[in-house]
């Protein structure tokens, strides 16, 4: 039944027999100069970040050890700085690629965009640290995989929208294949 089910949402999402086509698509047009002042800030302000903090994002369990904070604490800290992260860029990314996907994109946007993508990885990449830090010493549950898995389902998504940028894929398409990720990613 699982089958069936997700293969006519698949054939129906994927289909291009299933498009409206006699729907408007009023779609936002930003500035490019605007976004490209927004993009360029926040990749400085990230940049800053991870500079200043990198020792902090990927220290052991000595660094730990040294500060006035427990490996619990410092893994929690670790995947909700990820969730803080994700919604500012979630928000960032997807707002911007559906107005230059309709409209038309310049190349440094694009470049700008994957490389705010990259540092979001950083901060993922430290995420994924701090778990196995805190799995080796603590051991596996089921909780500690699935927030594991978790942060290796945002790289994944993080990876498809690099991708997507890149290939200057369309909104339409770039939500399908994301859905379809998030759809396999929940089945297994």
């Amino acid at each position: 039944m699982i089958t069936l089910f997700l293969g006519a949402f698949f054939y129906i999402l994927l289909s291009d027999k299933n498009k409206l086509h006699e729907r408007v698509v009023k779609v936002f047009k930003l500035d490019a100069v605007t976004v490209g002042v927004v993009l360029a800030l926040v990749n400085a302000l990230f940049a800053l970040f991870v500079y200043i903090q990198i020792k902090y994002l990927f220290g052991g369990a000595d660094f730990v050890f040294s500060g006035n904070i427990t490996i619990a604490e410092y893994a929690r800290n670790g995947f909700f700085e990820l969730l803080r992260v994700l919604l500012l860029a979630a928000a960032l990314i997807i707002g911007v690629h559906r107005s230059f996907a309709h409209h038309g994109s310049h190349p440094l946007i694009n470049i700008l965009q994957v490389l705010f993508i990259a540092q979001i990885g950083v901060v993922a990449a430290s995420a994924l640290h701090r778990m196995d830090l805190y799995q080796a010493a603590y051991g596996y549950t089921a909780l500690r995989l699935y927030v594991e898995w978790f942060i290796y389902a945002v790289m994944g998504t993080l990876v498809l929208s690099g991708i997507a940028l890149i290939a200057k894929m369309s909104f339409r398409r770039f939500f399908q294949l994301g859905l379809s990720a998030a759809i396999v990613v929940a089945a297994v």
